[in-house]
C-alpha cells in the first residue's frame, strides 16, 4: 500500500506542477497530461517498475517463510491447522447427524 500510495503522490504532483503557469514549471507546462499519460507504454513501465521492485522483497520473504520460518509464523500455522481441524470434526459429526442410520 506505501508503495501505490507514494507513486500516486508522484502523480498528483506532476499534474499540479503542470498546472501552474509556464512562468514557474517552465518546459514541464501539462507535460504529464498532454505528453506522458496518453501513452501506453509509460503506463506499463510504470507497473512494471513496480513489480520488480518488489520482487526481491517478496522472493525474500517467500523463501524465509518457507525454509526458516520464525516462531510466531510456527505458531500461527499450528493454530491455523488445529482449527482447520477442529472445524473439519464439526462438519463431519453435523453431516454423520444427517444422515439416518441404516439398519443392516
Amino acid at each position: 500500500m506505501l508503495i501505490w500510495g507514494s507513486v500516486l503522490c508522484w502523480y498528483i504532483l506532476l499534474l499540479l506542477y503542470g498546472a501552474l503557469p509556464p512562468i514557474y514549471s517552465r518546459q514541464k507546462f501539462k507535460l504529464l497530461v498532454e505528453a506522458v499519460s496518453p501513452a501506453p507504454m509509460y503506463w506499463i513501465a510504470t507497473l512494471l517498475v513496480v513489480v520488480v521492485s518488489l520482487l526481491p522483497y517478496i522472493t525474500y520473504m517467500v523463501i524465509q517463510r518457507l525454509f526458516y520460518p520464525t516462531h510466531d509464523q510456527l505458531i500461527g500455522e499450528m493454530n491455523y491447522i488445529t482449527n482447520d481441524v477442529v472445524n473439519m470434526v464439526h462438519e463431519v459429526e453435523e453431516l454423520l447427524e444427517i444422515i439416518p442410520e441404516q439398519d443392516l
